[in-house]
C-alpha cells in the first residue's frame, strides 16, 4: 500500500483542526479539492477515517491508527528537509522565519541584532506576514517558527509555544479629539470611526456589546493604526505598542481612553503572544539563541499602566 505524503499531511491537518474549512486553509487549497484528497486517503485504505456526523470530527478507529503512523511520517518528512537543507548551504544553513509587523518593527530586529554580535557568520531570513499565512509556511517547512498571537494555537499539540510578555489593548485617540471634551463613556466611542487591529477586534466587539461591530479600519499593523489616529479623528483600539505609550508619555500627542468599566476588565485586556514552532522538528542551531534575545528584549510598557 503506497500513500501519498501530500494526503498524510492534509489528514494531519484536518485531525488538528476538526474543520474542513479550517484545515483546508491551513494547507492553501479550496474546500472540495482538500475533501477530494481525505476522500483519496479514505478509498486507498478501504474505510472511513472521520466521523463526519459527529461534532468535532472524531477519528474512527482506523483513523487513529493511521493518524498515530501520519504524525510520525509527517515529523520525519521534516527533519529529512531541514537536513537536507543543511548540507546544501555547507552546514551554514539559514534560520528562516516568521513575524507579525509589530514584532518585526520593535524586538526582532534588536534580538538578530544581538545574534550577530555574538555569531557574525548567523544565517537569517525573516518573513512578516499575518497569523494564518505563516501558520502555512511552519506547516510547508519554510520556516522554523514565527511570532504571533497565541490565541489561534493554545491547546493544539502540533504545536509548541514559547510565551512572551503579556499585552494590555488599549483604546487611544489625538489629544484634540472631542470625546474628551465630554465624558468617556462606551456609548460615546461608537459616535466616531474606530480603526483597530485584527487581534483584537473581537475583544472590542465583546467590549462594547456588539458582537457583529464592524470597524472603519482592520489592519494588522498597529502603527498604521496609530498613524491613521493621528491624523483623523478616528479611535484607535490594539496592542499598547511602544510607539503609542512614546506618543502618551513624551509627545503628548495622543491620550488613553478609558471609560470605568473598560479600567476594570484588566484580565480580558491581555493579548497574549509568543513564539509559535511545531512540536517534534530539529532545532535549529542559532534558534535557541534568538528565541532567548526575543524574550530579552521582549518588554512591557512601563509608562503607562
Amino acid at each position: 500500500m503506497h500513500f501519498e505524503l501530500r494526503n498524510l499531511r492534509h489528514f494531519v491537518a484536518l485531525m488538528s483542526h476538526r474543520s474542513f474549512v479550517l484545515a483546508a486553509h491551513s494547507v492553501n487549497l479550496s474546500q472540495p479539492a482538500f475533501s477530494r484528497s481525505i476522500q483519496a486517503l479514505e478509498h486507498q485504505v478501504g474505510c472511513e477515517l472521520v466521523q463526519r456526523e459527529k461534532k468535532g470530527l472524531p477519528p474512527t478507529r482506523q483513523g487513529q491508527v493511521l493518524l498515530d503512523y501520519a504524525n510520525e511520517i509527517v515529523s520525519k518528512s521534516n527533519e529529512l528537509a531541514f537536513r537536507i537543507s543543511a548540507f546544501n548551504n555547507n552546514s551554514q544553513s539559514v534560520l528562516s522565519f516568521g513575524s507579525g509587523p509589530v514584532a518585526a518593527a520593535s524586538i526582532v530586529p534588536k534580538a538578530i541584532a544581538k545574534l550577530l554580535e555574538i555569531h557574525p557568520h548567523a544565517k537569517t531570513k525573516l518573513t512578516v506576514g499575518d497569523w494564518s499565512e505563516l501558520s502555512l509556511r511552519l506547516g510547508r517547512g519554510e520556516i522554523d517558527f514565527f511570532i504571533s498571537n497565541t490565541l489561534y494555537f493554545e491547546g493544539d499539540n502540533n504545536y509548541q509555544i514559547t510565551h512572551l510578555e503579556a499585552r494590555k489593548w488599549c483604546l487611544y485617540a489625538s489629544v484634540d479629539h472631542p470625546i474628551f471634551l465630554g465624558e468617556c463613556i462606551k456609548e460615546n466611542i461608537l459616535k466616531y470611526p474606530v480603526a483597530c487591529t485584527v487581534g483584537v477586534k473581537e475583544l472590542l466587539a465583546n467590549y462594547l456589546s456588539k458582537p457583529d461591530h464592524i470597524p472603519s479600519l482592520i489592519c494588522e499593523n498597529g502603527y498604521s493604526v496609530m498613524d491613521v489616529v493621528l491624523n483623523s479623528k478616528a479611535i484607535g483600539c490594539s496592542a499598547l505598542l511602544p510607539a503609542i505609550e512614546e506618543g502618551i508619555c513624551s509627545n503628548k500627542l495622543l491620550k488613553l481612553i478609558e471609560p470605568s468599566d473598560f479600567r476594570s476588565q484588566q484580565q480580558d485586556r491581555k493579548i497574549f503572544n509568543g513564539i509559535i514552532s511545531l512540536k517534534g522538528t530539529p532545532a535549529h542551531p542559532f534558534r535557541e539563541s534568538l528565541i532567548g534575545f526575543l524574550k530579552e528584549y521582549d518588554q512591557a510598557p512601563n509608562c503607562v499602566r
